[in-house]
């Protein structure tokens, strides 16, 4: 948890911290040091390891927002831009071999789609830039997470409140850990420092460090431990407002003696009212004492009497305390939970490194014995062999150790962001809690979303020697015997003493025969007419992102080979090689096949469902019992957004219809989230609820009739699932309109069921709407 209570700038104990846009703190004197604005740039502090990266600022931008006043602050955070990164979508592509690493997984039943083919690959690139509004005023980077925040000036920086809860821990911290106070310089530093006595005052705000441009300092406060030049003190310290009162002596004498170092204020009685934090920065003689849900802010009861806050919701503070913190709470243990599961996963990553050993050394015995049996010019090979195995068993410790390295840096930061928030949570101030509780919900809800993005534990290896000893044409390879999986890696480095004319030529694909259906492709090739013998292929494909990376997706005889899980909307370009016993051919030329732009579906049904009724190339379900039976799509998602509409084609006041997602595995028999393999929505003509596991909730009056259209969208990255009715996005007794957040990230289909004679018709390949969450 120390590493919370550091400010990321200077690495020390926070002095007078002010909350950012992202969560984390600051020190005030370093935000205004690492601040930028639009017509100059401040130099680095020295040591902090801060480029400038983060303060970039254009002014004069119309998309450019407007302080009301000086005093009034703005902080706009990077993270929240609409604006969405190169990384964002490049982060959904993944695997597309493993059926848990695709996006989409697509059942075996499936209506046939024209291909879309497009000959050779673009030397283009497929991502256009995306450029993201500026911003005028001063921008402060986080070096915690990158991401900028932004203040109207820098009296902004200089009168934004202290983040007192922040404060408090720090300064409990302390004085529960004593040897654990800010660092000072070392005593050979002091003592020299000492020797060439104090350094000449300079402007600590617009002097760059270096010595020789120095601006001098005119004045000192005492009170603030700063020294300002004259244009820096008008315009951050007047004489005037709550400066009034600092004392202010001349820069040389203030100069004079040993420094002083910069304390924080103490911390105020317990129970008491602080003089600037919790008074209304309005009415400054009233406390704050209320909470306006809507504008989330802290207000006085005068406050209540402006038209501002006429008709909002009004809280008591220590009842909007107690409800925030219930909320973290709940959170915390959530990822708690996680933390202590992905301990045990970690523990086992541990020993399949073993395992590996242990393996590698049977794989090693028995390779012995295959060599052995063979003749006495096979010796010197064998050597090579066991030289593979042991570089093939240090590759995949490597994997496993840099993933277990992974793993337990997200665990660490996991558990200094719990240890952290229960601090917070003794806070007994609700006005110094309230001031953070926002922020720490998003960066602990944000951790909690991203956890199996970020904690990755399913093993990237396999402890197994994956390698086969090919022994066919024996006599022919003596010269050229390794690995198969090795073979296309070495052939280039070892000499062939066969005929090099028995190598097959490369093979050519057929492109009016490939396919591109769905999220699946289908790429057919042919070999060459030169009477070499052919034992096999090797199909490749890349990841979609016209990196040039292939990877190996099928080997053997065929010369026809589908691939599916794909992503939707991406273009993949596909490579054929033969080989037979004197080596392997060169690549045919390759081939790209686009994916469809978005996914499209068909309804299923098992052979014992014989009450429900598909029609409309499966497309439309009729039901005929008042029993409920649930339908599965022919598409599974695990990855991207993804929407689909439900139109009411027939419906009478005792039916019921029931839409959402489900795992493999729910039951057939049952309403749609009746288990807890399925979430959806139960609609009659009255009402409306939300379904899973038989807990009902979020009920909202008014049902559907026939005509109306029901939308369903899936974000599998973000765990959430929505609904509207008519496009109108349904809004819970919690006034939000995500139906279900943090659904594990697992493979969901399309599910839906009906009763009574109820029909409906599902329509898929519809553009995903934008969402309120995002």
């Amino acid at each position: 948890m120390e590493e919370e209570l550091r400010c990321s700038h200077c690495r020390r104990y926070f002095e007078d911290p002010i909350l950012l846009g992202c969560g984390h703190s600051y020190c005030r004197s370093c935000a205004l040091k690492v601040s930028q604005g639009p017509s100059t740039t401040r130099p680095c502090t020295p040591g902090s390891g801060h480029t400038g990266s983060f303060a970039l600022s254009v002014a004069g931008s119309p998309l450019s927002p407007q302080p009301s006043s000086s005093s009034e602050i703005t902080l706009l955070t990077s993270g929240a831009s609409d604006t969405v990164s190169l990384c964002d979508q490049e982060s959904d592509k993944m695997s597309i071999i493993s059926e848990s690493d695709s996006g989409v997984v697509v059942s075996s039943s499936r209506s046939s789609r024209p291909s879309s083919i497009i000959g050779q690959p673009l030397s283009l690139s497929r991502l256009p830039n995306i450029l993201t509004p500026s911003t005028s005023g001063l921008q402060v980077g986080c070096l915690s997470c990158h991401k900028t925040t932004y203040f109207a000036d820098e009296s902004s920086i200089v009168s934004a409140p202290a983040n007192i809860a922040v404060r408090n821990l720090v300064q409990r911290y302390s004085a529960a850990q004593p040897s654990c106070s800010t660092p000072t310089p070392s005593a050979s530093g002091a003592a020299a420092t000492a020797a060439a006595g104090p350094p000449p005052p300079a402007c600590e705000f617009c002097s760059s460090g270096d010595a020789a441009e120095a601006v001098p300092a005119s004045i000192t406060c005492l009170d603030c431990r700063y020294s300002y030049c004259s244009s820096c003190a008008e315009a951050m310290h007047p004489p005037r407002g709550p400066f009034a009162s600092h004392k202010i002596v001349d820069a040389a004498a203030g100069s004079g003696g040993a420094a002083t170092p910069r304390r924080p204020l103490p911390p105020p009685p317990f129970g008491a009212v602080g003089a600037d934090e919790a008074r209304c920065s309005t009415h400054r003689a009233d406390p704050l004492t209320m909470f306006c849900a809507a504008c989330k802010i802290l207000v006085c009861c005068r406050c209540l009497q402006d038209a501002r806050h006429t008709n909002h919701d009004i809280q008591a503070l220590p009842i909007t305390c107690k409800t925030q913190k219930a909320e973290l709470t709940t959170t915390l243990s959530q990822l708690g939970e996680k933390v202590k599961t992905a301990k045990g996963e970690i523990g086992k990553l541990k020993t399949l490194q073993e395992a590996l050993n242990v393996n590698a050394l049977d794989f090693k015995s028995a390779v012995c014995i295959q060599v052995d049996n063979i003749i006495e010019e096979l010796q010197k090979r064998k050597e090579k062999l066991m030289r593979t195995i042991d570089e093939e068993r240090d590759r995949k410790r490597r994997i496993l150790r840099d993933q277990i390295s992974r793993c337990n840096a997200q665990l660490a930061r996991a558990t200094s962001l719990i240890q952290f928030c229960i601090e917070l949570l003794k806070e007994p101030d609700p006005a110094a809690y309230l001031q953070i509780s926002s922020a720490l919900i998003q960066r602990s809800t944000t951790a909690d979303f991203l956890w199996h993005n970020d904690m990755k534990t399913k093993p990237e290896v396999d402890s197994e020697i994956v390698l086969n000893l090919d022994t066919k044409h024996l006599q022919y390879a003596i010269q050229t015997l390794d690995f198969a999986q090795l073979k296309g890696l070495l052939m280039s480095t070892i000499p062939t003493r066969g005929d090099y004319s028995q190598v097959p030529s490369p093979p050519v694909i057929d492109a009016a025969a490939c396919s591109a259906e769905n999220n699946s492709v289908t790429v057919v090739w042919r070999p060459r007419n030169d009477g070499c013998a052919i034992d096999g292929f090797v199909l490749e494909i890349d990841n979609g992102r016209d990196e040039g990376c292939y990877k190996e997706v099928y080997s053997g005889p065929e010369i026809m080979c589908t691939l599916d899980g794909l992503h939707f909307n991406t273009i993949y370009s596909a490579r054929v090689k033969a080989y037979n016993a004197a080596g392997e051919s060169l690549y045919s030329d390759p081939i790209c096949l686009q994916t469809a732009s978005v996914a499209w579906f068909q309804l299923t049904k098992s052979a014992s469902q014989r009450e429900i009724f598909l029609s409309n190339e499966s497309h439309t379900l009729t039901a005929t019992t008042i029993d409920y039976q649930t339908i599965l799509g022919s598409v599974a998602f695990s990855k991207g957004v993804h929407y689909w509409e439900i139109a009411v084609d027939r419906f009478d006041g005792n039916a019921d219809i029931v839409v959402g997602v489900a795992r493999h595995s729910v039951s057939r028999n049952l309403m749609l989230g009746k288990d807890i393999n399925g979430w959806s929505m139960y609609v009659d003509e009255k009402r409306s609820w939300y379904l899973h596991n038989e807990i009902h909730e979020g009920r909202v009056a008014g049902g559907v009739r026939k005509g109306d259209v029901i939308g369903v969208r899936l974000d599998c990255d973000r765990g959430t699932l929505e609904f509207t009715i008519n496009d109108r996005k349904r809004v819970s007794e919690k006034g939000t309109t995500v139906a279900f957040m943090s659904i594990p990230r697992q493979r969901f289909y399309p599910a839906f069921s009906i009763n009574c004679k109820a029909a409906i018709t599902v329509h898929t390949a519809i553009p995903c709407p934008s969402s309120d969450s995002e």
